[in-house]
């Protein structure tokens, strides 16, 4: 990931797209409540409960970061006991 700073966070979303690797998912935000830990660059992290979190600001150095959509996934060996989805295969797979 580049260490650009992008004027918008419609374009910062848009450059996620363009870096994309697999494996790797894409969350389709629908404005639903959120809890997450953010690491800052400037070395603090903060934790934030709320509605629609496109983007977020740190209290601390006050920079603005747009939330992607993607995740990078991790592949495991063993399925876990619970949290675990899969998915049908597609209809047009044959």
């Amino acid at each position: 990931m580049d260490d650009a700073i992008y004027p918008t966070r419609e374009e910062a979303q848009e450059a996620n797209y363009v870096e994309a690797s697999r494996p790797m998912t894409f969350i389709q935000w629908k404005g639903t409540d959120v809890c997450m830990d953010v690491y800052c660059k400037c070395g603090e992290s903060f934790h934030i409960d709320g509605y629609f979190a496109y983007s977020v600001e740190c209290p601390y150095c006050n920079r603005m970061y747009a939330c992607g959509a993607k995740i990078v996934l991790r592949e495991i060996k063993e399925r876990p006991e619970w949290g675990h989805c899969v998915a049908k295969k597609d209809v047009c797979d044959g």
